[in-house]
């Protein structure tokens, strides 16, 4: 047989090969129901943007002839779970996309998560980072809200959701309970600068 023919056959059974075991890695991976039955979907019923408590009235069931190891079965298993990625209306919720942790940091067990308009301080943040934050409002000059805060996402902005009309986007943070009240003072009228830390 020609060198050439052999080569193009081997390519060929290699392709094969290939094939049949992204087949087989599917099959393992998900599931077929039978004419009779049906799996039960979770699904989200509307856009679900990334760092957001997911509520009941975010989710939805469907019933699906086939279903994959990580998709969710319960609405009540993804409830006050925080999504870790933008989940879009009608896409199944994969354990995968959701915040397994029963914290938002695990070196601040008691601690809670609160979203701040985006500056442009905050354009290079990512999931991860910390930061110290700094309010300014219109009565007081900037001032130290929280302390070592953890980054759990950053979302682009959209005007439906934004907490400013000028903000570029939402940061998602996990702070102390004690300094909710702080950010709170400025919420409304004031403006946040996000400081990141080196150290982490």
């Amino acid at each position: 047989m020609p060198n050439g023919d052999f080569l193009a056959l081997a390519t060929k059974f290699r392709r094969t090969i290939a094939s049949v075991t992204i087949a087989l890695s599917i099959l393992v991976l998900t599931k077929f129901a039978t004419a009779k039955d049906q799996y039960e979907i979770v699904i989200a019923s509307r856009p679900i943007y990334a760092g957001s408590t997911i509520k009941v009235s975010d989710l939805a069931t469907i019933k699906s002839p086939f279903t994959w190891t990580t998709a969710l079965s319960s609405i009540q298993s993804a409830v006050n779970r925080v999504a870790i990625t933008p989940i879009g209306s009608g896409e199944p919720i994969s354990k995968f996309v959701l915040n397994t942790s029963t914290s938002f940091d695990r070196k601040n067990p008691e601690s809670v998560a609160v979203s701040l308009p985006m500056s442009v301080s905050g354009s290079s943040l990512h999931a991860g980072d910390r930061v110290d934050v700094f309010g300014t409002n219109q009565i007081s000059s900037a001032e130290l809200v929280a302390r070592s805060a953890l980054v759990i996402s950053v979302a682009p902005a959209d005007r439906n959701q934004v907490l400013s009309s000028t903000a570029s986007g939402i940061v998602n943070l996990a702070i102390n309970k004690s300094e909710a009240k702080n950010i709170a003072n400025v919420m409304d009228k004031g403006t946040f600068t996000f400081i990141k830390l080196r150290n982490q």
